[in-house]
């Protein structure tokens, strides 16, 4: 089961419907970001923000993902998206455990790194 967290929630993700709403609303609600994470499965996770907040639908989208391996590993992933319609894809795919594919992000791992 996935959970979702915004700025003012944090529930148990059943159905995809759900997270396509929050994430076609954000750019005009207060909810900030929304991240989708795997719930005590492992630390894994997607989130989207608007990349110019003041821009509300005119911004773009700004979407991160930190996957881990099992040897307790990580890289942090970075991309743009024009809108939600462009970054709910990369939310069904990490909604449905598909495997993740590094092209077209950048990796951005350095920046958080001790």
């Amino acid at each position: 089961m996935k959970r979702v967290m915004t700025a003012w929630d944090d529930f148990l993700a059943p159905e995809f419907a759900h997270i396509v709403d929050l994430l076609q609303e954000l750019p005009h609600s207060e909810a900030q970001f929304v991240i989708l994470d795997r719930h005590n499965e492992n630390d894994s996770f997607i989130q989207a923000t608007l990349a110019n907040p003041e821009q509300d639908e005119n911004s773009c989208f700004l979407i991160e993902t930190r996957r881990y391996e099992s040897d307790g590993s990580w890289r942090h992933y970075r991309r743009f998206s024009a809108n939600a319609t462009e970054a709910l894809p990369y939310f069904a795919q990490f909604y449905r455990d598909e495997p993740f594919a590094a092209d077209g992000w950048e990796d951005v791992s350095d920046e958080f790194e001790d």
